[in-house]
């Protein structure tokens, strides 16, 4: 239900593209280049395109992942595979506060630059760990264990939420319809695009 919750209220996700449509128009998908490897323009010098070369990884993605998205090095933190921050024997890595930092400097920057009714930039990162938890299972449970995190719920009587209770509550029916409406409306407001 946790991912289920942050894929259907991302931008990207099938019920948002049906859902959204009247607010800004129809969603529009762009193509996005492997992160391994950027495809090569070779133009004439008068400008004219002539050829595209290393195209093969090209894929079609919602503008919340493609184009519009932060770049990788200041999203690592959102990627369990990749991020490892203060874990022995891996390369130093910027802090989640540090990486924080610059996705605002990044997205105050590109942000007026897009041509979007909708900034994706800033949040382009959560939509990302969303589209890395659906395709990677090795991914998903830190995904998801980090989103909720994030999150900060709380209970009815002000407590902390835990995740593995709430998801056992919501599987076993017994999560109350109070503390689902929370959870709802939190990953609503974590992933509405402004």
């Amino acid at each position: 239900m946790i991912q289920r919750q942050a894929w259907n209220v991302n931008p990207g996700s099938p019920r948002t593209l049906r859902d959204d449509h009247t607010r800004a128009g129809p969603r529009k998908f762009r193509l996005n280049t492997s992160r391994s490897r950027f495809p090569k323009v070779l133009v004439s010098e008068d400008g004219t395109l002539v050829a595209l070369i290393d195209w093969d990884q090209i894929q079609t993605v919602p503008r919340c992942i493609g184009y519009g998205r932060y770049p990788s090095w200041i999203t690592r933190d959102w990627d369990p595979v990749k991020y490892g921050y203060q874990v022995q024997g891996c390369c130093p890595e910027n802090s989640p506060e540090e990486l924080e930092y610059f996705r605002k400097i990044y997205a105050a920057h590109i942000s007026p630059l897009l041509s979007e009714f909708f900034d994706y930039s800033t949040k382009s990162h959560l939509f990302e760990a969303v589209w890395i938890a659906a395709g990677s299972p090795i991914c998903l449970d830190n995904i998801v264990v980090k989103i909720f995190d994030y999150l900060d719920l709380k209970d009815c009587d002000g407590d902390e939420l835990c995740l593995y209770e709430t998801a056992v509550d919501l599987a076993e029916g017994k999560l109350g319809d109070e503390v689902e409406s929370r959870l709802v409306v939190a990953f609503q407001d974590l992933f509405r695009v402004e």
